[in-house]
């Protein structure tokens, strides 16, 4: 067989050549090259005959090779192309599946939310129901709802009308009786009062009936008591444990208490893997802002301790920190500004790892600590941790943050496992040890659900914890997990409701940045012409027709601010709401499609909130180069620094007693103040007549007299409005000046006709008499005394309009009226006349030698206790002219008075006395109302002062501030002290005799015996208006400029980074607190008198 496939030659073919041959070798006829020639023709032939017969197979086979190969990429691309198809069928398949699951999802979630409403239908039918257990078979007769309404009042002793209580429907339970069991009796009540009242007296006493025993119980729908019992083993742990506990009778009602009447604690942590991104960082609290967050726990803030100050802003009201690098660890807790923490003690890790304080909210000790944990098990942290939190504990304590490590692997990771790592352990025995509970684990026993998401080994754990007291766990109302937004952490938080109830505030305040807007502006303005075109006409009076003016627009702006706020947080909320849904589905079923769905959202959500952060720095920077080097309010903001504003978080009573609760503390404030404006005079106005008679006081002309009392005009008010300074807190009704300012034309004219329809009928609208009393504390102060606040009164501005026409009609008259020694608050006055009077007569009495005392009398809350009889008689006696005086009295003649703790509204109380500060015309009316008091003591004869050439010097005031500058003592305190009993016992006027200072000049470092000296003896000397005052001016400089350099120094250093140019940095000193230009207006004096001596 040939192998190669050649073809060989034949045996014929061979024994042809050989005879060939042979017979050639024999004849040998032919020659040689005869021979060689035909040999090789042979030779050729057979060659060329072969290589085309191998030709001719070598074609066939390449042609049989080729076909096959034909055939085989035939098949290839068939099966190619099947393959491709299938993974086609498959790619469809798989997002079949995915859609399905998605609106699987959907259904699955509609069908949750259609069975929550159904339940929530039942639970709502069933609120007003009661079921009565051990009532006996046919006690009822045939007509149960007649029996019970009778019965069951007389059988709980209940008082009602007529002995009934009215029923709705009442009957027995379905199915047939079992034996010895007498069916429950369900029974619904017509009024929810009578519910309460019925089960209140069930549970406060034992209850039989005819030898069986009765129990009356709330009705419960079924699947609120299948909730209940799947809380059965948790239940039973705790009681093991003696932990107090409760179970709300559902989600519904339980929201619906929350909201009403308590005002719970919003406690969030979360790990946020670096702010010091401004972006990012302006995203992150503009995000626990709209959460409304009250106290906040960050993890891995990499922020140094510089930075983490920058966090206190806006909401933020407190901060404690623990610092380690800018590149990673750090942690924080923020505080909101309204929560009335009070610090107690704070401890650090030095390695960024944990904070912890302790302190006091709403009157419980309570220890909050916000914790890092390693990645990998460290003892040291651990036992260090332990040892801090153990010497911070409290009756309420809080133990919260990043972990790094599963407490139950079977339950709190996906995909399982059931191995715990050492550090789980470890954070296991430390709650042991500080006998702390997980919350989430405790609301939701048999819940799973994550809070880190790791895409490395794509798996999910629960690694962030709250973990709390024992005591505690029967007021955390709820314990969430959200989603991974900001970081691949998710934030984790927890509600806790306080103590005691606390009343939630409700004060509406008009937004002034909605009349950034011009839509708005023009949407008021139709609104008011709608309003008025409706509603005015002739017979409408016009104090009513504005008050219910401004109701209406309180109603339409509500409207308009609540839209454009939706439209505004649609696309985020419902991003949100998406990530919310597609996480969970995540959570439940992992895949990398829903995963790809996950990311996508969140980054969407996270471009959009970044675009809004952006937005907001780009409008702080746009206002701060616009603003910031003009010496306006933006400038004297930065150059003043952050006020360290807190909540009040406890007050004393009248017997000493401190209280925490908000609600009592607003009524120990109310009655604080209500006390205080109830008026105590008992004189008659003879007497007041009598005592001013005695006085030299001018009085105006009657041309002075029109000019006062002349009607109120358009462009008075117009004047008024113009005046009016943004950004100023508004009163009770919540318009501030922009609203009246950008609507001054719609407005002044039912402003107008109100205020003259007013006058004519000599009262204003009761909107106009309200006012809330805003406390501030005074410096070194103690914030626990109710006397320790000064009342700001946050008047309604249509009243501080009509009284800022007064005002600028009486500061005219003033300076004509009240002696150049008064200095406060009278036109073309300034206070450093007194201070340079007051330098000059220490400096006399130095220099001849003559003796005599410089007094300083502090009055107690003196604008606060002005009595109105003796006010108006004052302004009568000064000829103010009786048209003026009625335009005054209306303000006076039925005003009232809110007190606002911790922005909670008490309720209104009437006024019996004072000069509202806050008001525009009390400081013009005051000087007025001390001027009898000043001159009394001008005039008196035994009041003896300093005589110098040909002028006497007694007295100097700055509004309440006073000054006595006295000489022969023993004869003028008496007549003083007469004077100010005989004036007080009618105007209100009250020294407080411990802070009045009596400094002694001539005397040397001695004190005169003056028998029954009431002020308090100060020979170092004392305060006036910021300046401390001795007696040798050679001490002025010194002691006045430590102080004034440390404080100017101190501004320096904060004003170094400060974003603002040469220009703003040269204006910065103009704006600095107005004490200290007084000072430094005084030291050329001091100076100079220094000089001289």
């Amino acid at each position: 067989m040939n192998i190669s496939g050649r073809e060989m030659p034949t045996n014929k073919t061979t024994k042809a050549l050989s005879q060939r041959t042979t017979s050639q070798q024999v004849d040998g006829g032919a020659t040689a090259n005869d021979g060689e020639v035909a040999g090789a023709n042979l030779v050729a032939a057979v060659a060329a005959e072969t290589t085309a017969k191998v030709a001719a197979v070598m074609e066939e086979k390449m042609s049989m090779i080729s076909n096959k190969l034909d055939i085989i990429t035939a098949k290839l691309e068939s099966e190619s192309q099947r393959i491709e198809e299938a993974e086609n069928r498959i790619s469809r398949a798989e997002d079949t599946i995915a859609d399905l699951e998605g609106r699987l999802a959907d259904t699955e979630n509609k069908l949750a939310a259609l069975t929550n409403r159904m339940d929530d239908q039942e639970a709502r039918s069933r609120r007003e129901n009661i079921r009565i257990f051990g009532i006996k078979e046919g006690i009822e007769g045939s007509n149960a709802l007649h029996f019970f309404e009778t019965w069951l009042p007389k059988f709980l002793h209940m008082e009602t009308k007529k002995g009934r209580i009215r029923l709705d429907r009442c009957h027995r339970g379905l199915g047939r009786p079992k034996s010895g069991m007498p069916r429950v009796v369900i029974m619904k009540l017509h009024y929810p009062a009578d519910k309460m009242k019925i089960l209140a007296l069930g549970a406060k006493q034992k209850l039989e009936y005819e030898g069986t025993k009765i129990s009356i119980r709330q009705d419960i729908p079924q699947n609120i008591l299948q909730q209940r019992r799947s809380f059965n083993d948790v239940c039973q742990k705790l009681i093991s444990r003696n932990v107090r506990f409760r179970i709300w009778l559902c989600d519904v009602l339980a929201t619906y208490k929350l909201g009403r009447t308590m005002n719970t604690t919003k406690y969030v942590s979360f790990n946020i893997k670096g702010i010091n991104n401004a972006v990012k960082r302006k995203k992150l609290l503009c995000w626990l802002k709209k959460e409304k967050a009250n106290i906040v726990l960050l993890q891995e803030t990499h922020l140094d301790d510089k930075e983490h100050e920058k966090l206190k802003r806006e909401w933020v009201g407190q901060i404690y920190y623990s610092s380690f690098s800018t590149s990673k660890r750090g942690v924080a807790i923020l505080i909101n500004k309204n929560t009335p923490f009070t610090l107690e003690k704070c401890i650090k890790d030095c390695q960024g790892r944990y904070v912890i304080i302790t302190g006091f909210l709403y009157g419980e000790h309570i220890m909050i600590g916000c914790v890092y944990a390693p990645n990998v098990y460290q003892e040291e942290f651990y036992s260090k941790l332990l040892v801090d939190a153990s010497a911070m504990s409290a009756t309420f304590s809080i133990l919260a943050g990043d972990f790094n490590r599963v407490m139950n692997p079977e339950v709190d990771q996906r995909p399982l496992t059931k191995i715990l790592s050492k550090m789980g352990g470890a954070t296991t025995e430390l709650c042991e040890d500080l006998q702390l509970f997980d919350a989430w684990r405790i609301l939701h026993p048999r819940g799973r659900d994550y809070t880190f998401f790791s895409h490395p080994h794509q798996s999910f754990s629960r690694i962030d914890y709250f973990f709390v007291s024992r005591k505690v766990l029967d007021r955390v109302e709820d314990c969430s997990i959200g989603s991974r937004l900001l970081s691949d952490h998710a934030d984790t938080s927890i509600l806790v409701s306080p103590p005691s109830p606390q009343p939630t505030p409700r004060y509406w305040r008009l937004n002034p940045s909605l009349f950034n807007s011009p839509s708005f502006v023009t949407f008021l303005e139709e609104q008011i012409n709608i309003f008025l075109s409706t509603n005015d006409n002739n017979d409408t009076n016009p104090s009513i027709l504005w008050d219910t003016l401004k109701a209406y627009l309180r109603g339409s702006i509500i409207s308009y601010s609540t839209a454009r706020k939706r439209e505004a947080l649609r696309e985020q909320l419902n991003l949100e709401r998406k990530l919310a849904d597609l996480d969970k589905q995540l959570k439940d079923n992992y895949c990398a499609t829903l995963l790809k769905k996950v990311e996508a959202t969140r980054s969407a959500l996270n471009q959009l909130l970044t675009q809004k952060a952006e937005a907001s720095i780009f409008y702080a920077k746009h206002r701060l180069f616009e603003m910031g080097d003009k010496p306006g309010r933006l400038l004297a903001r930065l150059a003043a620094g952050r006020r360290d504003v807190r909540a009040i978080s406890s007050l004393k009573d009248e017997t000493g007693k401190n209280h925490f609760e908000t609600k009592t503390m607003v009524e120990i404030m109310k009655s604080f103040y209500e006390k205080l404006y109830t008026s105590e005079s008992t004189t008659s106005s003879h007497c007041i007549q009598s005592f001013l008679e005695k006085l030299n006081l001018p009085s105006l002309s009657e041309a002075d007299k029109f000019v006062l009392g002349r009607p109120i005009t358009s462009e008075e008010i117009k004047n008024a409005i113009s005046s009016l300074q943004n950004g100023k807190a508004p009163g009770p009704d919540g318009y501030g000046p922009e609203f009246y300012k950008k609507l001054l034309n719609s407005i002044d004219g039912p402003l107008l006709r109100m205020y003259l329809h007013s006058i004519e009928t000599g009262s204003l609208p009761g909107s106009l008499y309200a006012a809330n009393i805003s406390l501030i504390l005074k410096k070194g102060k103690p914030p626990d005394e109710c006397s320790s606040y000064r009342p700001i009164s946050l008047m309604n501005v249509d009243s501080k309009l009509f009284l800022k026409i007064l005002a600028k009609r009486l500061e005219n008259y003033l300076p004509l009226l009240i002696r150049s020694d008064q200095t406060g608050f009278i036109k073309n006055r300034n206070s450093y006349t007194n201070m340079r009077k007051l330098l000059n007569i220490i400096q006399y009495a130095n220099t001849n030698q003559a003796q005599g005392l410089v007094i300083s009398l502090d009055a107690e809350k003196a604008f606060d206790r002005v009595e109105w009889p003796y006010l108006f008689t004052v302004m009568e006696k000064f000829g103010l002219g009786e048209e003026f005086i009625k335009l005054a009295r209306l303000i006076y003649f039925s005003p009232k008075a809110s007190v606002l703790v911790n922005g909670i509204k008490s309720s209104e109380f009437k006024l019996g006395r004072s000069t509202r500060q806050g008001d525009p015309l009390s400081p013009l009316i005051f000087a007025l109302a001390i001027e009898p008091l000043a001159e009394a003591i001008r005039s008196h004869k035994s009041i003896a002062g300093f005589q110098i050439k040909s002028s006497t010097y007694k007295i100097a005031l700055y509004a309440f501030d006073v000054l006595l500058f006295l000489t022969s003592p023993d004869k003028s305190i008496p007549a003083l002290m007469s004077v100010i009993q005989t004036f007080g016992s009618f105007s209100g006027y009250k020294i407080n005799f411990s802070k009045s200072m009596a400094m002694p000049i001539g005397y040397g470092q001695d004190v005169p015996n003056i028998p029954n000296f009431p002020f308090f003896w100060s020979t170092s000397g004392f305060s006036y208006l910021g300046i401390s005052v001795s007696q040798n001016i050679k001490n002025l400089l010194r002691k006045n400029f430590n102080s004034v350099h440390k404080d100017i120094k101190s501004d320096l250093n904060r004003w170094m980074d400060l974003p603002i140019s040469w220009m703003g940095r040269i204006n910065l000193p103009q704006l600095s607190a107005s004490d200290r230009r007084v000072r430094r207006m005084v030291w050329e004096i001091v100076s100079k008198a220094a000089e001289r001596s």
